[in-house]
């Protein structure tokens, strides 16, 4: 989308601009006009607004909530890449219910543009190879098309990939539910996804405790205490398995 910050009236100061996160069609990043300038938020109910965030802080704002975060979303990405070899998605998506935002083109400075994929009817060719013409139909009383720099190819992918996490992750909401209801005693498959997802959740366990060995190696290299790799490991895990911090 061809979107300056000049072309934007309403400015939201502050860390928290409140966003409608159920209507969000795009964040454009603004970093390409200076280096001070933050993004573009357009949701179906609001408009379009201004925000010193960039784009990517905006988005943080939804993925630090704690729900899923950004670990999850490598995890499922990579768990695609895995099972759909033509399909290789190398950015990540962030995927939350309703919003399936994915990255638009190149960075600039550092930041990309994203769009809610869950508004896309259709992505079609333009005269410039590197765009793609996208009709979107959710939120309007006509369709409206827009367009963006990104190859048709690749943003389907990404689009896919958004999808996929989607699913996985409504997959896991309906293991859950079902354990929920079943109580005590339920055998593991008993639940038609649960070998699958328990795949998943091992994966992302995985990555959690590489992230806190980071954090813990980190911390202990500014003050100077030496500590093995399998111990730091296994401190890490008896961290996180301690129920006297719950």
């Amino acid at each position: 989308m061809d979107l300056h910050p000049e072309d934007v009236t309403i400015e939201v100061p502050g860390d928290d601009p409140e966003i409608d996160w159920e209507h969000v069609l795009y964040i454009k990043n603004c970093r390409g006009y200076d280096k001070y300038s933050g993004s573009i938020v357009w949701t179906t109910t609001g408009g379009f607004f201004r925000t010193p965030l960039s784009a990517i802080k905006v988005i943080n704002l939804r993925a630090n909530t704690g729900v899923v975060c950004w670990l999850d979303m490598k995890v499922y990405r990579d768990l695609m890449n895995r099972e759909y070899l033509h399909q290789q998605v190398s950015t990540l998506p962030y995927v939350l219910g309703n919003l399936q935002l994915v990255t638009i083109g190149a960075k600039v400075n550092s930041q990309y543009s994203w769009l809610n994929c869950t508004i896309i009817n259709t992505i079609n060719r333009t005269a410039y190879e590197t765009h793609s013409e996208v009709l979107l139909d959710d939120g309007f009383d006509e369709s409206l098309m827009i367009e963006v720099g990104e190859r048709p190819g690749t943003l389907k992918k990404k689009a896919r990939c958004a999808a996929y996490i989607h699913r996985n992750e409504q997959q896991h909401l309906g293991l859950i539910q079902a354990q929920h209801r079943a109580g005590y005693g339920v055998r593991r498959g008993a639940h038609p996804n649960d070998t699958y997802l328990a795949d998943i959740r091992a994966a992302l366990h995985a990555l959690h405790i590489s992230r806190d060995v980071r954090l813990v190696r980190q911390a202990f290299d500014n003050i100077q205490y030496p500590m093995p790799d399998d111990q730091l490991r296994k401190l890490v895990i008896t961290i996180r398995q301690d129920e006297r911090l719950n």
